[in-house]
């Protein structure tokens, strides 16, 4: 690959021809397509994405990545690659009739972990797969991320194989570029990518790579390893090798019923291996929960105890961030003058740190816990969530809040083991007050004493008490009122307002940063939907701006003849906007995984309805309740009057369903599906 900045792409178009190409934007968006010309001031460029022609200017570029075409002019034989398994199943492959409605399949899958004493550890990733399909190409396109100074890499080969021909890869299909190209301050983050070339229908690819960890300090780049036996294509052979030095305190171990480690003695060292054979690919299935929590799966690594890994952490932290920029001890205390309570010092310093800093989309174990200076997050205005709510912190305790860092577990990397403490699935850091509450400063849209749906019901590590803490579920409840009237025509008005407890608000402060022109049209779209002639009257937002207070939404819009008639004596309806969710989650006959929802979440809706003077009501339906294993629906109706109605449903998911008591879950969502569609039916008095 040809590693170019827009500098140089007209002398190049003329040495090259254009190809597979790729653009890569100074804001980080990645173009593939086709180039099709350069002059000097813009590029025009085929988006194989968009299947049109952009034009680019030359300021917005950031690299233009332009693949050459390749020969096969010197390709090997089989016969002379040199590992005798991988010459076996390339001259002999098993009988693939039946993976023919599959993509690709993956042959075998190899990994070698070796350990030493010394804090060095080599990982070697080994594949050879075959593609069916042309979406099956995409195996030959794969990622290595490494860290300078903390790990190093080799690419053995990468190679197709097709009709007897092999072609490898070579330095115009490497790519080595930051993770994150728009956030400066983090470029210490490097990835590798590879395009393997010449992959084609029914060509095989290989490709093995060598990554050696420079191990100084437990919080450098991880060694613990974790994975499942799920996938997405089928997996014909998929072994795992460990090495260690007998005297080195490590764990590894098997879990969901998985086949178990291996063990044997090669004098001073200890070999595990873990290998399984003709892994079948999972079928998709709604709200999966992580494959670490059902599926066979394994975990390895040097066990560490979870004190050393907060005592590192605070070492780190500490050595970067023992005070703040006088700059900003001056705006907490600007920001706080004038408050009284201890909230409202928390909502000042919470809601300017979250819409001043902007959130950099970066992985803490990318970056391996080094947080930044404050004084860099605070003239750069960028941060990871991991520096914001480090920031947070020092920004709490300059006016006399202290609070407690805790590095949380993520759920949706599974369950967490304590037998390798793999440091790599505590992906989020947040704040924990002295009365107990939470502030997860890490996104500007996330309501203050809120945390997000994957944090609760969690476990994380707190560096005030050294040890691990539970997270509680936060209840979360979506409330929505509706007024209603219908006329003698049938047109219907409706008022309603939409109040939020916990994280369900927080999908709709991103409306913050939404011109009124967007706002309108969104809003006109949603009305839309409601019914095809439904038109907005109006909307608007209580506590949009203000992080610390509960976000609500009050809107109205008409719909003429709303009702179905019957003549002009009679009209049925049902309740407008009562959706929970369809009978699609529960198309199948049975359910092979179990059912996962991130964290409980109430709906409430409440509705008044008023009719003309001239009808009364003729059919409301019966009471409903239902509650199937911590999953409940109400549904009740309350006649006020011959032409007024209250109504009310309720609707609370818990965490989820085992695959077993599918049949309940099917039953329930049943019964949702059958009150969300009952009619009300009034008839002329």
């Amino acid at each position: 690959m040809i590693k170019l900045t827009a500098l140089f792409l007209s002398a190049v178009i003329l040495v090259f021809p254009a190809g597979a190409d790729l653009l890569i934007l100074k804001d980080g968006t990645e173009i593939n397509g086709t180039l099709k010309s350069y002059n000097g001031q813009s590029v025009t460029f085929f988006n194989r994405d968009r299947e049109k022609d952009v034009v680019i200017q030359r300021e917005q570029l950031n690299r233009a990545d332009l693949y050459r075409e390749y020969e096969e002019k010197g390709a090997y034989k089989i016969d002379e690659i040199g590992n005798q398994d991988i010459r076996k199943i390339l001259k002999n492959p098993p009988d693939l009739s039946q993976y023919e409605n599959h993509q690709s399949v993956t042959l075998m899958e190899r990994t070698f972990v070796r350990y030493e004493l010394d804090g060095t550890t080599v990982y070697r990733y080994h594949f050879l797969g075959k593609v069916f399909k042309e979406p099956g190409k995409d195996i030959g396109t794969f990622y290595i991320s490494y860290t300078p100074d903390e790990s190093e890499f080799k690419i053995l080969y990468a190679r197709s194989i097709t009709d007897g021909k092999i072609i490898y890869a070579n330095d115009y299909s490497v790519t080595d570029s930051s993770r994150y190209a728009s956030y400066p301050l983090y470029e210490k983050a490097r990835s590798i990518k590879v395009i393997i070339p010449k992959v084609e229908i029914g060509s095989f690819v290989e490709y093995c790579y060598e990554k050696k960890y420079l191990k100084r300090d437990l919080l450098d780049e991880p060694q613990c390893f974790s994975d499942s036996i799920f996938s997405s294509i089928p997996v014909l052979s998929y072994r795992v090798e460990i090495d260690t030095p007998a005297g080195m305190n490590f764990a590894a171990a098997a879990y969901n019923n998985g086949p178990k480690f291996s063990q044997r003695t090669e004098g001073s060292r200890i070999i595990r291996t873990y290998e399984v054979k003709d892994i079948k690919p999972y079928d998709e299935e709604d709200n999966l929960p992580p494959a670490r929590d059902f599926a066979p799966a394994m975990s390895f690594g040097p066990q560490w105890d979870y004190r050393d890994i907060a005592e590192a952490l605070e070492r780190k932290y500490a050595a970067q961030s023992r005070q703040i920029p006088q700059a900003l001890s001056l705006k907490c205390r600007e920001l706080t003058k004038g408050t009284g309570t201890t909230d409202q010092k928390i909502a000042a310093l919470y809601s300017y740190l979250t819409r001043s800093i902007k959130t950099a989309g970066v992985s803490p174990s990318d970056t391996q816990y080094y947080p930044l200076n404050p004084e860099q997050v605070y003239a750069g205005k960028q941060a990871s969530p991991v520096d914001k709510n480090f920031l947070l912190h020092l920004m709490l305790k300059e006016v006399g809040i202290e609070s407690d860092i805790l590095l949380i577990h993520n759920l949706a990397s599974g369950k967490l083991e304590h037998f390798a403490t793999d440091i790599e699935n505590f992906g989020s850091f947040a704040l924990r007050l002295a009365d107990g509450r939470f502030v997860y400063a890490a996104r500007d849209d996330m309501t203050l004493f809120c945390l997000p749906d994957v944090l609760h019901g969690t476990k994380a590590l707190s560096l005030g008490e050294k040890k691990i803490i539970d997270i509680p579920h936060i209840h979360q409840v979506y409330s929505e009122t509706f007024k209603c009237s219908l006329n003698e025509s049938g047109d219907l008005e409706v008022s309603a307002r939409q109040d939020f407890i916990g994280n369900s608000q927080n999908a709709y402060r991103s409306h913050y940063y939404q011109s009124r022109e967007e706002l309108d049209r969104d809003w006109t779209q949603r009305i839309a939907r409601i019914h095809p002639r439904a038109s907005l009257v109006k909307y608007g937002y209580e506590n949009l701006d203000d992080l610390s207070r509960n976000l609500a939404i009050t809107y109205s819009y008409s719909a003429d003849e709303y009702p179905k008639k019957a003549g002009d004596k009679m009209m049925a309806f049902r309740m407008p906007e009562l959706y929970f969710f369809s009978a699609s989650s529960v198309g199948k006959e049975q359910r092979l995984y179990p059912i996962f929802f991130s964290a409980p979440v109430e709906w409430r809706f409440h509705y008044e309805i008023t009719v003309p003077e001239s009808f009364r009501w003729a059919f409301v339906p019966e009471k409903l309740v239902r509650d199937i294993d911590g999953m409940k629906i109400t549904a009740s109706f309350d006649r006020k009057s011959d032409t007024e109605l209250a109504a009310d449903y309720v609707f609370y998911r818990g965490t989820g369903f085992k695959s077993e008591d599918y049949a309940k879950y099917k039953k329930l969502v049943e019964e949702i599906v059958r009150m969300q569609e009952q009619w009300l039916l009034i008839e002329k008095k």
